[in-house]
């Protein structure tokens, strides 16, 4: 009887977890996670009708989940979480291979919470279930004023706040190239915030669940910060703020860029997340400044190039997206409609002596303006759980683009010479892309799996252009461009998975990608140019990952195909072939692995290679007073491209082949000290060697120190030294180091 009972008992645990979670295939279903406060009511009903008699009545109405973390049962008995599991698996117990559930007893401290004045023995606090009329002695009724200020407590909104703060100044001391310093680090010697957070928590009462505000490097070149307001059943707001700033300073051809960026998004969901209409915001703003390259007169039987040409651009971007989402039946689903408007100003200006007469100026003023605007829209379905999984994704714009352009240049030839251009350009571009990614559990060690992607692009572009020539005479001259840019992509594989066991899981399947391309020409071809053809490619895919041994795994990845033409550019693999495999032991604290990578890719028409290797090893430990880790990688890389870039004038220009041959070793380690007592010490470093084409070295290295001074105050100090070398390769003037010193205090609240 009693074993039958405890049989019963575990089955009603378990099923009102899962009844509380929905079903969950036997495969993929982790560990029942089990409510233990509901589960108490449900197994003990004796005895949660006896606490209903008693004067601790008013328990079962209080909320100790903020306070305890623990529900009305758990405040007094403590930590449920081991009987409830043990009831939950009472046909073990009944056979003994586990211990018989027991329900854990009250502690001395748990009375105290409530009577801390005087001394009650545990025993004043059974909650029996006591018949009507079988003259039992009530029982006593201390502390009644305390539970009549926890159900008052417990209704009166409230607010728990938490957070932290690291304030502190960075001095930095730079010797070498100032350019390349900005173009590779960018810190200045600044007061910084380098980290803060502010959260509240709010009671069943209160106005909302949780506040947050956040942001991290506030001071630097780069940084963000963020706000979010959440209700569960009312509303949600999230927004960011972003800037960054970006330089390229260092020798070279092109050897000026200052950028700067900012965006802004802004989403407002209103209503329970079961059903939720919102409507987000993006404002996107990218000021620049560059130094480019121009063709001087191109009049000129061999034309010339004019280098340190100022263009500065200007980016206005705004996206507005209304929808609703939510989850039901077992499904999470989007569906948002949006607008697009996007305006780009770009000008060219140069002046210099004119080749053919350095008597006569040479220049240009250029200025081209871009809108680009139209509607978008976005849908995504999706199922997380069950013997069927699957996210099926979507998207579409539908834009429109106009461009006005407007200029003068000046030159000499034969004679001294003006030119003024006018020109209006007209397009349209449509964009869409679809995702499915899907699971079928076939049986309990079988699984289906698919990932498919498609991509359909094209953009056609009308532009009429009129030049108007004064010299001796005066010649107007139109030119009128028109030409479509076109790609669609389809990558898809199957993969089948089998799982006899936890320990062993392998995959294997077959994919295949087809891309056809379209790119504009505007001028004649040369013999290699590029302009339209497919690319196909297909072959395997299989993983592995296999616990051999109580401490070792192997993982091992590989395939046969991929495609990377997600953008319009020369590079676009013909062929390509990736593999991977991992070899790691883990004991407790300790690790280790070993790995190697490999992948290829090529395409004949554009002349492109690529043959990468890397392998390396990683190991670490971690204690109570020490932890430490270390890796080395070694890589093997030949890169190559034809260029369309020509970096000498010449009447017949010819394609450049341009690209990397060399090998890099990379060595990394990290060493934590403490705490001891308030202090703790780190000490790090990592160090890149690349030798061949390309001879450059690099080296980082950091050491910090903390003492915790406050019960809620911390004081830091860290530094690092950071060095560039690359006098290796012939090009000096870009080497520096830098020494940086951040002295800060850490808040928390």
């Amino acid at each position: 009887m009693r074993r039958g009972f405890l049989s019963l008992t575990g089955l009603a645990v378990v099923a009102l977890a899962a009844t509380s979670r929905g079903q969950q295939s036997p495969k993929a279903a982790p560990p029942p996670q089990i409510d233990h406060e509901l589960s108490c009511r449900v197994c003990h009903p004796g005895a949660v009708r006896g606490l209903r008699q008693s004067p601790h009545a008013g328990l079962l109405a209080a909320d100790f989940t903020a306070t305890t973390g623990q529900g009305a049962c758990g405040s007094c008995h403590g930590d449920l979480s081991a009987h409830a599991n043990a009831a939950g698996r009472a046909g073990e117990a009944s056979r003994g291979t586990i211990p018989l559930p027991t329900v854990p007893k009250v502690s001395p401290s748990a009375c105290a919470s409530c009577h801390p004045d005087v001394e009650q023995p545990t025993s004043r606090g059974l909650h029996l279930l006591q018949i009507v009329g079988s003259g039992a002695a009530p029982l006593p009724t201390p502390g009644r004023e305390r539970l009549q200020e926890i159900a008052e407590a417990a209704a009166e909104p409230r607010i728990d706040w938490s957070g932290f703060a690291e304030l502190g100044y960075r001095f930095v001391h730079r010797s070498g190239s100032r350019g390349a310093f900005r173009t590779d680090l960018d810190l200045p010697s600044t007061a910084l915030l380098r980290d803060f957070e502010l959260r509240g928590s709010g009671n069943v009462e209160a106005a909302f669940d949780q506040l947050r505000f956040y942001g991290r490097d506030v001071g630097d070149p780069r940084w963000d910060v963020g706000a979010s307001l959440h209700d569960a059943d009312r509303f949600d707001v999230e927004s960011t703020y972003s800037e960054a700033n970006y330089r390229y300073d260092a020798a070279g051809d092109y050897h000026r860029v200052d950028r700067d960026s900012r965006d802004w998004t802004t989403t407002v969901g209103i209503g329970p997340t079961t059903l939720q209409g919102f409507l987000s915001y993006t404002d996107r703003r990218d000021d620049g400044f560059w130094l480019t390259r121009r063709i001087g007169d191109r009049s000129l039987p061999v034309q010339t190039f004019v280098d340190g040409v100022a263009s500065p651009r200007r980016f206005r971007g705004h996206e507005g997206e209304l929808g609703v989402r939510g989850h039901a039946a077992g499904l999470r689903y989007l569906l948002g409609i949006g607008y697009v408007d996007e305006r780009t100003r770009n000008r060219w200006t140069y002046s210099q002596p004119s080749t053919a007469n350095p008597a006569f100026p040479a220049s240009e003023d250029l200025r081209a303006n871009s809108r680009l605007d139209g509607p978008t829209a976005r849908i995504l379905v999706a199922r997380d759980d069950g013997p069927v999984q699957f996210e099926l994704s979507g998207t579409y714009r539908d834009l429109e683009r106009n461009l006005v352009t407007s200029g003068t240049a000046a030159g000499f030839d034969t004679a001294p010479f003006t030119t003024t251009t006018d020109g209006t350009g007209r397009g349209t571009g449509r964009l869409s892309t679809w995702a499915l990614e899907a699971t079928i559990e076939l049986s309990p060690t079988f699984a289906l799996q698919s990932f498919t992607q498609y991509r359909d692009y094209e953009e056609r572009l009308a532009l009429d252009l009129t030049d108007v020539r004064t010299s001796t005479t005066t010649v107007t001259t139109s030119t009128r461009i028109s030409d479509r840019t076109a790609q669609r992509l389809l990558d898809t594989e199957l993969r089948l998975s089998w799982r006899p066991i936890d320990e062993f899981e392998l995959g294997v399947g077959y994919g295949l990608a087809r891309e056809q391309l379209r790119v504009l020409a505007p001028g004649p071809a040369d013999p290699m140019d590029f302009r339209r053809g497919e690319l196909d490619d297909d072959g395997f895919v299989a993983d592995l990952r296999w616990q051999f041994a109580e401490h070792w795994t192997l993982r091992a990845e590989g395939r046969d195909f991929v495609t990377d033409g997600v953008e319009l550019h020369e590079l676009v693999p013909e062929r390509s072939r990736f593999a991977k495999a991992h070899l790691d032991w883990q004991n407790d604290d300790q690790r280790a692995g070993v790995f190697v990578r490999h992948r290829h890719n090529d395409n004949d028409v554009s002349g492109h290679r690529l043959d990468a290797f890397a392998t390396g090893v990683t190991a670490g430990t971690m204690s109570e007073s020490v932890t430490w880790s270390g890796s080395y990688t070694f890589s093997d890389t030949v890169s190559r491209t034809r260029t369309n870039f020509y970096f000498d004038p010449d009447p017949n220009p010819q394609p450049t082949i341009v690209g990397f041959d060399g090998e890099t070793h990379t060595w990394t380690a990290d060493l934590t000290l403490g705490p001891w007592d308030d202090w703790q010490a780190e000490l790090g470093g990592a160090l890149t060697r690349t030798t061949g084409s390309l001879q450059v070295t690099t080296a980082d290295f950091r050491a910090g120190v903390t003492w915790r001074c406050t019960e809620s105050g911390r004081l830091g100090c860290e530094w690092r030294r950071v060095e560039y070398d690359d006098r290796g390769a012939g090009a000096p003037g870009d080497d520096w180091t830098a020494d940086l010193l951040f002295v800060y205090w850490r808040h928390e609240w």
